[in-house]
């Protein structure tokens, strides 16, 4: 599988990766080791970006010198890398110990470990606001089969006296509710293992962020594949000339080893789940569970939730020819509720935004909704800045594909447009 530096860091090549790792393992403590050696094997045999197959057909458009200074930024990176290797692998030591830790029945030593580990490593500050990349996400729930309109409340988190009814999920543990978002509604209707063509038994709504509304959210998406396709290339593109030692922009020399580590903590936590007959103890889910336990009760920083990635969009999305790689629509949020005696949900949190139900029989393609979104002026800054962020979804989503098709001609994606523009007017 030999590859190169940039390809290497994408949740794809990782899936494949872990999927090797699962071949004759029954056990997942034997699977994280497996991908561990594989993953090793494969970084050291990795060939020259200049080489690179997927990257070059995405930089044709950079002059020589540019394209030249981009990958020595890249190759400074995987330098950086190798020269902490030995320090990297114990990172993958240390977190499958924890599970074994866990596994072994001492709950309490694994949850003191992953602190441990977190503090050690400066992994505790991941921090990414809300609102900058999310200010309208979505929930679906399937139909009650209810000849009642539906309403905002039936998306709200399950209410506190109903605990009992509360599953086990990757982010959160049997009893304790979350409020779990997706960017988009494909994310959503995957999630919920919906058809994408037919989803007439699932309710949507929409949740947009109240302007001057903050949430502080830890981010375990795969940020680092994501800001060198978003931000390091158009960089590189627009003449700027940095190195790797250029501390004002993110990542660089300074910050490359940690966020490898979120980078390797992120695929930890994305394997994906088996599913058997009568399964009850999920062990994926064992260490993002464990992690959001620790993130929950961090003290300095007050954290309201998770941004990380769906495993349901593996093998389905890609680029549109060779355009920059974008896989933010595939994120999902979960927000941390705060339990109380004297109401049934976190009304707090659910103030934060305003929720609204979602006409299914509604479609916008993404040219009207550029057009309508222009027509629309708002006094108010922060109203205005929202307006902007959910405009330039549309250049984003014309880039990529569900399932070979561009996101922006999936009936869902257009019934999410309107919903979108609907919030504009709004606010």
């Amino acid at each position: 599988m030999a590859t190169t530096i940039f390809t290497f860091l994408s949740d794809q090549f990782q899936h494949d990766l872990k999927q090797q790792a699962e071949t004759g393992a029954t056990r997942f403590e034997t699977v994280m080791t497996n991908y561990k050696k594989i993953f090793w094997t494969e970084f050291s045999s990795l060939n020259h970006v200049s080489t690179c197959n997927e990257l070059n057909p995405k930089i044709q458009h950079l002059g020589s010198t540019d394209k030249n200074n981009l990958q020595t930024w890249l190759d400074c990176f995987q330098q950086t890398i190798a020269s902490s290797s030995t320090t990297l692998q114990t990172f993958f030591d240390e977190l499958i110990d924890i599970y074994n830790t866990y596994i072994s029945g001492n709950l309490t030593l694994a949850s003191t470990k992953f602190n441990q580990l977190l503090t050690a490593h400066n992994l505790y500050n991941s921090t990414e606001d809300f609102e900058k990349y999310y200010p309208l996400t979505f929930r679906g729930r399937y139909s009650n089969g209810s000849s009642s309109a539906v309403t905002p409340y039936y998306f709200y988190h399950i209410p506190f006296d109903k605990l009992h009814c509360i599953k086990n999920y990757r982010f959160s543990l049997t009893g304790q509710p979350f409020i779990y978002l997706g960017a988009s509604i494909p994310t959503v209707l995957l999630e919920l293992r919906s058809d994408l063509i037919d989803y007439s038994k699932i309710e949507l709504s929409a949740w947009g962020i109240k302007p001057n509304e903050r949430l502080k959210m830890y981010d375990i998406s795969n940020a680092l594949y994501d800001l060198i396709n978003l931000n390091i290339i158009p960089i590189f593109h627009s003449g700027s000339g940095i190195t790797c030692q250029h501390t004002h922009i993110t990542p660089n020399i300074t910050t490359f080893v940690t966020d490898f580590k979120k980078f390797i903590i992120s695929q930890f936590c994305t394997f994906k789940k088996k599913d058997f007959d009568g399964q009850i103890f999920i062990e994926q889910y064992v260490l993002p569970q464990l992690l959001t336990e620790q993130i929950r009760n961090y003290q300095p920083i007050k954290y309201d939730g998770f941004i990380f990635p769906s495993t349901q969009y593996l093998d389905r999305a890609s680029t549109v020819d060779n355009e920059v790689y974008y896989g933010l629509f595939k994120n999902n949020i979960a927000l941390f509720t705060h339990y109380t005696l004297s109401d049934n949900y976190d009304n707090n949190l659910i103030s934060k935004f305003y929720i609204v139900t979602i006409d299914k029989s509604k479609s916008l393609a993404s040219s009207d909704y550029l057009a309508e979104c222009n027509k629309i002026k708002h006094a108010d800054i922060s109203k205005t800045l929202i307006q902007v962020k959910l405009k330039l979804l549309k250049d984003y989503y014309e880039k990529m594909k569900l399932d070979k098709v561009i996101l922006t001609e999936l009936n869902s994606i257009k019934l999410q447009f309107a919903t979108m523009l609907e919030y504009i007017k709004k606010l």
